[in-house]
Formats: C-alpha cells, sequence, structure tokens
C-alpha cells in the first residue's frame, strides 16, 4: 500500500489501540498563517510568507501567490532554498493553517484548511502535511476523506484525545431550518490517528451513533425510533435506532408531482445512495410508507409554523 495515501481501517484493528502501532498521538494544534480574500470588509494578505521549523532543524516557508482574485489565489508549502515544492492548495476566500504537535519527539504536522463563502463555508481544500524519509508529503487530503465516507460541504476539525477528529456539517435553510430549528447540523464525523508500523495516517469512521443535531420526528410498531440527520426539501438522511440501540441509514427522496411519489435507500449519504428497498406514493394514505409520511409531514408542519 501506498505510504503516502490514507489508510481505511476496519474496527478490528482498532482494538489495537494500546499497541506500539498506534503509539504517536496528536496533542495540540497552533495557528501559523491564515489570511481572507474577495470579502467586504476583509483584508488580503498577498506575498506573505511564514517560515517554520520542523523538530530537526528544518526550514520550511508557506507562501501565499497573487493568481489575481480569490479564486486563483494559492499557498505553496516549500523548502527554504525554494527549490522544492512540497504542497500546493488554494487560498479560496479564506484559509489556515496549524501546526500540529505530536507527543513523538521526532514528528510534527501542518494541517491547512480552505473555505468558501460567506455567512456559511464550504471546505474546497484539506491537507495534513508532514515528515516522509527526507521529504515532505500530503498525507491526507479532502478526497481521501470523502473516500473515507466523509459528507458534509463545511469541514472543520479539531484534535481530542490523541487523534485529530474531522466533522461535516451542512447549513440548514428555509424549510430545513424551521424544520430543524437549528443553523447548522453535524452529519458526519471520522477520526485521523498515526499508525506508527505503516507509517502513515489511518481514518477511522466512527460506528454509528446519534448526533445531538439529529430531531426525532416517529417511532414504530416495533419501537424504533427515526431522527432526521441531514435535512433537504426533497431528500433527507434518516437514522434509525432499533430498540436494541442498532444504528441504521436510510435515505428518503421524495417527487414534487400530485401522488408525491416517495422512494427509500439503505445508503448513509446522498452520495452514496445504495439500493432501493421500497417506493411508493405518499397520497395512497394509509398504504404508505408510514416513516416516509411523518418525515414529509414534518416539513408542511414546519413551513405552517413560519408563515
Amino acid at each position: 500500500m501506498n505510504r503516502i495515501k490514507a489508510l481505511i481501517v476496519t474496527v478490528a484493528i482498532l482494538l489495537m489501540a494500546e499497541s506500539s502501532a498506534l503509539a504517536m498521538t496528536f496533542v495540540d494544534a497552533d495557528e501559523i498563517m491564515g489570511a481572507s480574500f474577495g470579502w467586504p470588509g476583509w483584508h488580503d494578505y498577498l506575498g506573505t510568507t511564514v517560515t517554520v521549523t520542523d523538530l530537526d532543524g528544518t526550514e520550511l516557508v508557506f507562501t501565499i501567490h497573487d493568481g489575481g482574485s480569490w479564486r486563483t489565489n494559492y499557498v505553496t508549502m516549500e523548502s527554504f532554498d525554494g527549490e522544492t515544492v512540497y504542497s500546493t492548495f488554494p487560498a479560496g476566500m479564506r484559509f489556515i493553517v496549524k501546526e500540529i504537535h505530536t507527543e513523538d519527539p521526532e514528528r510534527k504536522f501542518w494541517l491547512a484548511r480552505t473555505g468558501v463563502g460567506g455567512s456559511d463555508d464550504a471546505c474546497k481544500s484539506f491537507r495534513l502535511i508532514g515528515r516522509d524519509g527526507d521529504t515532505y508529503v500530503e498525507y491526507i487530503t479532502l478526497e481521501d476523506l470523502q473516500e473515507a465516507g466523509l459528507s458534509g460541504y463545511e469541514v472543520w476539525w479539531r484534535v481530542e484525545d490523541g487523534e485529530i477528529v474531522v466533522a461535516g456539517w451542512v447549513r440548514n435553510r428555509g424549510r430545513e431550518l424551521g424544520f430543524t430549528g437549528e443553523m447548522d447540523s453535524k452529519v458526519d464525523e471520522v477520526r485521523l490517528f498515526w499508525d506508527e508500523e505503516a507509517e502513515a495516517i489511518g481514518i477511522r469512521r466512527n460506528p454509528p451513533e446519534l448526533f445531538i443535531t439529529d430531531t426525532w420526528f416517529y417511532t414504530d410498531e416495533d419501537g424504533s425510533n427515526y431522527y432526521l440527520r441531514w435535512p433537504g426539501r426533497y431528500q433527507s438522511l434518516v437514522v434509525k435506532v432499533e430498540d436494541d440501540e442498532e444504528i441504521s441509514f436510510w435515505v428518503y427522496k421524495f417527487e414534487d408531482d400530485p401522488q408525491c411519489t416517495y422512494s427509500i435507500y439503505d445508503g448513509d449519504s446522498f452520495e452514496s445512495l445504495g439500493s432501493e428497498i421500497e417506493s411508493g406514493f405518499l397520497s395512497d394514505g394509509s398504504d404508505a410508507n408510514p416513516v416516509a409520511a411523518a418525515l414529509y409531514k414534518g416539513y408542511s408542519d414546519a413551513m405552517r409554523r413560519r408563515k
């Protein structure tokens, strides 16, 4: 396996957490660089360079390059002499670079995140950079996180319990805001850890769990509870919690037609719908799926409350 790419591991592997393979942990992070572009009242910092020093004394330079607009400005991480470029990422409307410390006296990392948007933010670039032998590489990118299953266009992270926790969020608007009562909904989460044996960053997607922003809307005759996680007028991600606390995910899709056609998929995101397991018409009344009917009614009630 390529050491540069992330390791997608199973829960069984994670039981090795106390072994030497997962000995190194992330400790904290310090902001070393950041800038904003292309928005009224924001300040430009084009041409700024910041020098950082690795634990062995190697000096590295982050530089903002003027591409003419926030769409084309970019940032590089280079060797101090400028002869080697280790990473290039878009500056976007805003970016921030943080230096991440570990308990290993020989390792530190740099994490750069780029965002685009005004009142809400969409993550356009995520790079976790660190030493690999005698060079520096991008251990994790936004594409790696998405391939591991991370959902949500607002990607934020924190250091917690020795790992880097990356969460995906969505901004609620219109009907979704009225339905949830929350400005933002957390929709997913993964954790990054250092695997000493593989000399790579591992990605663990947490076992399914309820988030504080998940909104209950129905309990079926078997006692299973249904929660809205990711709201949308015509598609919604639903979490089902059975009485034995087993959790599963479902995507509900609705069509804007007189019969209100619905379809139910066994996927865990809009990008990964899985298989269609049921379809029908809400206008059929008693023949309609009661969970789909309750979910659709919730939108209607929320809209009436807003009028």
